[in-house]
């Protein structure tokens, strides 16, 4: 590897690559701190009814501009961007670190998810320019690995910080760390080696900042940028800020197939360099792998988001029990990327095993499915288990098929398209699901719970689980059944989701992977 990364240095090699994932690591812990600051933000601006815009606004962000990362760091160079983005990021987090109004603190966490995101792509993207297909597997189940435990310490580490310091030093302490992430990425990383065989990874390094800018496909990247950003703003906020039949949802879901389609024909006929040339969109593995990662993505966001509430509110656990269950997707995720990894590296194939890990999504939401409150516990920890090493499954594999179904010349932008479908999915996996549970809630209670307290017990468990434990058991026996019946609709619709993405797997091409590109 170190010859094909021109370092001459497997040392330097494996310190660039430790630098790029110190980066995303920030960047997970950062994605989620503040579902543990919600309330206390909520609290100290007087913004409860509005608190959701602060999550909404940096999922926007991530999601609409993470297509663009690949082509500009074709032009300007990964390094380049790379320090761009760090410090979208780290300014994103002063901003929030120093507000006193929703309205900036808002702004501030639109700017960290588009940098944030561009972390988090240029990482995926920039390790896959410097090893071989063959042991790609294996890093992207360390990258798994490091966004799992970045993510898993962000909402403690901001409830934590928060708790003693208040809420804003959990933003600010982050921008010394990002800023000696910048300084790190500048004295480590290096350019990888341009391909002289088909046409350059990276641009040249005499070209000048004129002709770089020109190369750039702005029209189309508005075009991009518009489309998803419609996209999530409807799926982020349909059903919790505005009805689904609002005009303003209705609107904007109307709004983005017109942008997709001016997109479309700003790549075919004005794009001196598309964004993203329309040629990938129509690709069969490149639009199977973007499929299953949407389906897959989503079915997982449903489980790990209504599992935990399935154990609160039917099974009567506190946050302690539901917490010890939830590390289950931990090391379900970690065993999935290590040992897909492992695979991949020493047999060089990816169709079937990408097919498994959506059956393991799926399996992992029938075993929910089939357990009471007086199952064995073990089967309790196996639900997320298994759709954790499904979904990582599903995560490494298809990177793969993203990088290896195209020229060296087109991966970067494959695998943008790789880290957007991945955003779409979540992001509609638990808008939609949510929108689903809490209708066919509200139509249960109504129809199981009855006396003279009828309509003051059913607006209490629709604000908060932790009630339902304290009610009389003339309340607490319908309110647990209508939990349970509308948790066991969303769970059934994630396995018929999973299964979805594991038909869309099937339609994949299988390339072959040399130890080398």
């Amino acid at each position: 590897m170190s010859e094909k990364y021109g370092q001459g240095s497997v040392v330097k090699l494996y310190t660039t690559i430790f630098v790029l994932y110190f980066g995303e690591v920030i960047s997970a812990i950062d994605s989620t701190i503040v579902a543990s600051l919600l309330s206390h933000i909520a609290s100290d601006l007087n913004e409860l009814q509005n608190i959701g815009w602060v999550a909404t606004s940096f999922l926007i962000g991530l999601a609409a501009f993470q297509p663009l990362y690949g082509k500009l760091s074709d032009i300007f160079g990964r390094k380049s961007v790379l320090i761009a983005c760090n410090a979208l990021f780290g300014l994103g987090c002063l901003i929030c670190g120093v507000s006193y109004r929703l309205e900036t603190l808002v702004l501030g966490r639109l700017i960290s998810g588009i940098g944030g995101g561009g972390v988090q792509s240029l990482a995926t993207i920039a390790v896959t320019d410097i090893v071989p297909l063959r042991q790609r597997g294996i890093f992207q189940s360390i990258e798994t690995m490091c966004y799992s435990v970045g993510a898993g310490i962000g909402g403690v580490f901001g409830g934590v910080i928060s708790d003693y310091f208040g809420w804003r030093v959990a933003f600010t302490v982050q921008v010394p760390v990002i800023f000696g992430s910048i300084i790190l990425l500048w004295l480590v990383f290096d350019e990888p080696p341009r391909d002289e065989e088909t046409e350059p990874l990276l641009s040249p390094t005499d070209e000048t900042p004129t002709r770089k800018i020109d190369r750039v496909d702005f029209k189309g990247s508005a075009a991009l940028v518009s489309t998803l950003f419609c996209l999530m703003f409807a799926i982020s906020t349909g059903g919790s800020d505005f009805a689904w039949t609002s005009p303003i949802i209705i609107g904007l879901f109307a709004l983005t197939p017109c942008l997709a389609n001016l997109f479309i024909y700003i790549e075919k006929n004005c794009a001196k360099e598309p964004i993203i040339p329309v040629s990938l969109l129509t690709q069969r593995t490149i639009m199977s792998a973007a499929l299953t990662n949407i389906f897959g993505t989503m079915a997982q966001y449903i489980l790990i988001y209504f599992i935990p509430i399935l154990f609160a509110s039917v099974y009567s656990m506190g946050p302690v029990d539901v917490g010890k269950r939830l590390m289950a997707n931990f090391v379900g995720t970690s065993s999935g990327a290590v040992l897909s990894g492992i695979y991949l590296a020493r047999y060089g194939k990816y169709y079937w095993v990408n097919f498994l890990g959506c059956l393991l999504i799926a399996f992992g939401g029938v075993i929910t499915l089939s357990i009471t409150p007086h199952s064995l516990t073990i089967l309790q920890y196996l639900t997320l288990l298994c759709s954790g090493a499904g979904f990582a499954t599903t995560l490494t594999i298809s990177l793969v098929a993203f990088v290896v179904s195209v020229p060296p010349n087109m991966q970067a932008v494959s695998t943008s398209i790789r880290n957007v479908s991945r955003g779409i999915g979540s992001t509609l996996g638990v808008s939609a699901a949510a929108s689903i549970f809490n209708n066919i809630l509200q139509d249960q209670l109504v129809e199981n719970v009855k006396g003279p307290d009828a309509q003051s017990v059913i607006d209490k468990v629709r604000e908060s689980v932790d009630i339902i434990r304290s009610l009389p058991k003339e309340y607490q026996i319908p309110v647990v059944e209508s939990y349970d019946t509308a948790l066991k609709v969303v769970i059934t619709a994630s396995i018929g989701i999973a299964l979805l993405g594991g038909a869309a797997s099937l339609c994949m091409r299988e390339y072959s992977l040399h130890s080398h590109k």
